[in-house]
């Protein structure tokens, strides 16, 4: 099979590995920073195109906008929508196909990403490297869990990917058109994430480095003045994806003043050594055994004995972000994410290099590929019976069923933050609803949606209050229009305000509140996965409370 065949099996394999299982969950939304980002593209249909949120750049938030605008055309023009309001009915009765736009938007973003780095790799290693390395990153299995979801941390990757290409065409030509480029795709990465500029230094090396020989460029093209102009274009990049930074200039600075000292100094729920939990994510790179991770990290180690020109950009790449990750006290995989592909590639370098070492020896020469053919196709099975497991359907959707058909309409109930979203009575949205317009609070268009559309069965049901990991203020306005109980009232409190069931959301491995619940109260159904997968690692029990007699 020659080079291009290989090279598109390895695409359709991403294609697969991103795409299935990206029905997770629904109709059920089960992760809380999905909704961030859809809740926000859909409030822009009000006119108002100011997010009034920072802790999230918004150019995905914008894609995703123009992309259920064209939804709603289209529905429109074929005879399923006859007017905005039944968009949002549609979206409040079930939220599927606005949340299967926003994840296939970042599937295949996942899978362009596979491509670049491809391409990355054969510029710099040739075609069974950058094959290699392509297939090394696109079985890493926070990448495949990442590419599921309907957030900006995939469409970052693709255009980190491509400014890091443009910073190789600038260290082998030069030249004014990739210094423009290499800083308006890392503007447009930081408008996905901001910590996509950790890796902006490879611009900087990528400058500073020796043209090859082969270049047939000028020395002139090397000016100093090239690098405040890509620096520029970081700044054009920004604002396309993301105006609001001066135009709401005092919300933005604040917020982000806040995410800084959050990442970089909690005390709450950061940690010491980050390092660490970085390290085990790379160890654990093909998912829940350390055979894969742990010749990647070899062979990313194995470029100080080496040490070839070709490596010093992926290999600076990959450390810086490893490097700066490891400085912020909240520990968030994704954060890693822009250095995986580059981990991959040199890791794949590597590979090579030894083989080529091991020639006069056939037999250790064998062992090696063989080790490495095992843990890949380890990897790759481990992330096809994952999918699959995300592809089924989910526990809260079943919990969901079980309660409807077997709980009377209207009970009070206490439901843990990934336990079953169930309607919620008009008594408690009308609640809400007015609580929110007095204060002017965004979700306020959301709830009268409720109001309006929302069929079936309604419980009384309020959350039970979690700690909530973000800045000080965005978690103060996330909470303020919420109805949150603490479970701390205990049992005795919490019958007596009225409470009949708990429902529960543990870890698979129990917890100290748990124990302290099955000991007290009567557990009448338990759900757990077949296979635990993020982001589906844990479980629901619900629990009856005890009726107070008045």
């Amino acid at each position: 099979m020659d080079d291009k065949n290989n090279r598109y099996l390895l695409f359709a394999l991403a294609a697969v590995l991103c795409f299935w299982g990206i029905n997770f969950g629904l109709p059920q939304a089960v992760h809380a920073d999905e909704q961030a980002f859809i809740k926000r593209a859909l409030r822009f249909s009000t006119g108002d195109l100011n997010p009034h949120f920072f802790v999230y750049p918004t150019l995905y938030m914008y894609i995703l906008f123009a992309a259920y605008g064209f939804y709603y055309i289209v529905n429109f023009a074929a005879g399923n929508f006859s007017a905005p309001s039944d968009f949002a009915a549609a979206y409040i009765r079930d939220p599927s196909h606005i949340y299967l736009i926003a994840r296939g938007i970042g599937a295949l973003c996942a899978v362009l990403s596979v491509y670049v780095a491809y391409l990355i790799g054969e510029r710099l290693y040739g075609k069974k490297t950058a094959l290699l390395g392509g297939l090394i990153f696109a079985l890493n299995a926070r990448f495949i869990e990442w590419s599921h979801y309907a957030k900006s941390d995939t469409a970052m990757l693709l255009a980190i990917m491509l400014f890091f290409l443009s910073c190789l065409k600038i260290r082998e030509v030069g030249g004014k058109k990739y210094y423009i480029l290499s800083g308006l795709f890392m503007g447009l990465a930081a408008a996905f994430k901001y910590n996509a500029l950790m890796l902006y230094p490879a611009a900087i090396i990528a400058h500073f480095m020796p043209q090859p020989f082969s270049a047939i460029t000028k020395p002139a093209a090397r000016r100093h003045w090239l690098l405040a102009l890509s620096a520029a274009f970081v700044v054009v990049g920004f604002t396309v994806g993301m105006p609001y930074w001066i135009l709401d200039f005092g919300t933005f600075s604040r917020q982000v003043a806040q995410l800084v000292g959050f990442l970089s100094a909690d005390t709450e729920f950061g940690r010491d050594l980050s390092a660490l939990a970085y390290l085990k994510l790379l160890v654990y790179w093909g998912g829940n055994t350390p055979f894969l991770g742990l010749m990647v990290i070899a062979g990313a180690l194995a470029v100080f004995l080496r040490r070839e020109k070709s490596d010093v950009l992926p290999a600076a790449g990959a450390f810086i972000v490893f490097a700066g990750c490891s400085m912020q006290r909240i520990a968030q995989g994704q954060y890693l994410l822009p250095a995986l592909p580059l981990f991959a590639l040199i890791a794949a370098r590597s590979f090579f290099v030894a083989v080529e070492k091991l020639k006069g020896n056939r037999l250790a020469r064998y062992a090696f590929t063989a080790a490495l053919s095992a843990a890949l196709f380890h990897s790759a099975a481990v992330a096809a019976l994952d999918d699959y497991a995300l592809s089924q359907k989910d526990i809260r959707v079943l919990a969901a069923e079980w309660i409807e058909k077997n709980i009377p309409e209207n009970t009070k109930m206490l439901v843990d933050t990934y336990g079953p979203r169930l309607a919620r009575s008009r008594e408690l949205l009308l609640r809400q609803y007015e609580l929110a317009s007095e204060l002017g609070h965004h979700k306020k268009d959301y709830f009268k949606l409720q109001l309006d559309a929302q069929t079936g069965k309604e419980y009384r049901w309020y959350q039970i209050e979690r700690p909530v990991v973000n800045i000080p203020e965005a978690r103060e306005y996330s909470q303020i229009v919420e109805l949150n109980v603490p479970l701390s009232l205990g049992v005795k409190q919490l019958s007596k305000a009225g409470f009949e069931y708990i429902i529960l959301s543990p870890p698979m491995e129990p917890t100290a509140e748990e124990k302290k619940l099955d000991a007290e109260l009567e557990t009448v159904k338990e759900f757990s996965p077949a296979r635990p997968v993020p982001p589906l690692r844990t479980r629901i029990k619900i629990y009856r409370l005890p009726v107070v007699r008045k």
